[in-house]
């Protein structure tokens, strides 16, 4: 797919050179600027790059926190209708959205993709985005799976000790 896309984006671009060269030796219009497919690969292996050392533990931490309400309180919840449980379950589940919000890139991550030009700069950010919302989707549910895995987990433990 990529190298399509890539060929796709160099058809276009020696079109639209040969375009604006014609329309450039003719005196009309805006000069046509052509991405160099070399910096665009470079900087996307390096957004791709800075984005796999980030770390997102803390996502699947915070995800974790908020499942372990759910899967203990939400059956009660469901099932009781007590306050208490519903509003347990209902923080559980906002800590598991708010692990899967977005969070923008560092500066010292744009300064990086800045310094090398727009192309790079352009396909830094694109793949470091990309990639980043990935890698902090996966560590959400996973984190969630587990909290509420072991919230249940709990609640079954303790339901099946009761004397």
């Amino acid at each position: 797919m990529q190298r399509y896309l890539l060929f796709a984006s160099m058809a276009f671009a020696s079109t639209a050179s040969a375009q604006a060269r014609t329309a450039n030796s003719a005196g009309i219009g805006p000069a046509v600027v052509v991405t160099d497919s070399g910096t665009w690969s470079d900087g996307q292996r390096a957004g791709r790059d800075a984005a796999a050392r980030e770390s997102v533990g803390d996502r699947g931490a915070l995800a974790f926190l908020g499942g372990l309400p759910v899967g203990f309180f939400g059956l009660l919840a469901l099932s009781d209708h007590d306050a208490i449980q519903t509003f347990s379950t209902g923080g559980g589940l906002a800590l598991i959205s708010y692990a899967f919000a977005r969070r923008p890139p560092q500066p010292a991550m744009r300064q990086h993709g800045e310094a090398r030009g727009e192309t790079y700069s352009r396909a830094f950010a694109e793949a470091y985005s990309s990639r980043m919302r990935s890698r902090q989707q996966f560590a959400a549910v996973a984190g969630g799976a587990v909290g509420v895995a072991t919230g249940l987990g709990a609640l079954f433990f303790l339901l099946t000790h009761l004397e």
